[in-house]
């Protein structure tokens, strides 16, 4: 885990709020002092592949995420709930 990582958005799919190319800064630490929540918008890792996509819904341990850009979005709908071990951090920050 890290404190606080910069990343490179590349795609649409959380178009109008990042947009392609943006830097995001995610924090590692979020998720240590609460859980995470409907709304937030995470990092996580599936399949050796990171996205980033918003929290929709919570089911205990495993959250459903999907992209603000229904129509340009590999999520949630595509490859099921994300069990809370996959997220890496919380965007805090488009920079």
């Amino acid at each position: 885990m890290t404190i606080l990582s910069k990343y490179k958005i590349s795609g649409h799919s959380m178009e109008p709020a990042i947009k392609d190319k943006d830097y995001v800064l995610v924090s590692g630490l979020t998720y240590l002092f609460r859980k995470p929540q409907v709304g937030d918008v995470v990092l996580f890792r599936i399949k050796k592949e990171t996205y980033i996509k918003r929290i929709e819904r919570i089911n205990g341990e495993k959250f459903f995420v999907l992209g603000d850009n229904s129509n340009d979005s590999l999520d949630s709908r595509d490859f099921g709930w994300i069990p809370k071990n996959k997220i890496l951090g919380k965007v805090i920050l488009k920079i």
